[in-house]
């Protein structure tokens, strides 16, 4: 929704940003496993800014991820998350949702990192199932196929280009962390890179993918005015399928 609202309803904008933005998390990505493999330690960017610029910036970044970045990220997804639970359980339980969401994952992750993980790859698994099914139905039922190129602008491309990528850098955002692992990798050298240059190639391949399959079920500019456009693509899918 974000990014159509941001090219004003112009799907072709929306879809490059999703490649642009995608090739440029790759190759920061590449330098960032790079990075990781010179220095396979746990920690993460604080640990590679320590080697590389000294305590003091590893300290001060430390504390940035600790007070602001992961307080922010995790915040924002949680509001997320209790948005689109709203639509089941009502508006006014969107903040106690949201804190019930923030505090089961810190009580998961107290459970050890083994606990953690199988959560994680348990919640990637339930979030992939509907993604795979919004986009190959919509390929298969969308009877739309609204233009996913055409038109490209419909807006001022300079100024819209900055809130595309960061608004498509959010949905990417995650990779940085897999370096905080590294020195509990039993090969650090062959699966770090694999990890982090695999996962965001996989994630711009999905998101591009998943654009083209909601454009053969509604057009940009009215996803562009829906709070959930995949609610919205679902119900369009199988609620005529069901009548």
């Amino acid at each position: 929704q974000a990014i159509y609202t941001v090219t004003g309803g112009a799907p072709g904008l929306g879809m490059l940003a999703w490649v642009i933005t995608g090739l440029v998390s790759i190759a920061a990505a590449l330098t960032f496993a790079e990075i990781a493999v010179l220095f396979p330690e746990t920690g993460g960017i604080p640990t590679y800014l320590s080697r590389v610029y000294g305590p003091k910036a590893g300290f001060l970044a430390g504390w940035v991820q600790v007070v602001l970045f992961y307080p922010a990220m995790v915040s924002a997804l949680a509001v997320a998350c209790a948005q689109q639970a709203a639509l089941f359980i009502g508006d006014g339980f969107v903040v106690p949702c949201a804190v019930g969401v923030i505090l089961l994952i810190v009580f998961l992750n107290t459970l050890g990192s083994r606990v953690g993980g199988g959560v994680q790859v348990v919640f990637t698994i339930c979030k992939m199932i509907p993604l795979i099914l919004l986009m190959v139905f919509g390929f298969l039922w969308g009877k739309g196929h609204y233009p996913a190129f055409s038109p490209l602008l419909g807006v001022n491309p300079v100024s819209a280009v900055g809130q595309l990528m960061v608004a498509v850098l959010f949905a990417f955002e995650g990779w940085t962390a897999v370096g905080a692992i590294s020195g509990e990798m039993k090969n650090t050298k062959r699966d770090l890179p694999r990890a982090i240059i695999g996962g965001v190639s996989i994630i711009t391949a999905v998101y591009f993918v998943m654009n083209l399959a909601y454009l053969q079920v509604l057009p940009a500019e009215e996803m562009a005015k829906l709070p959930a456009p995949a609610s919205a693509v679902a119900v369009a899918l199988f609620g005529e399928a069901g009548g």
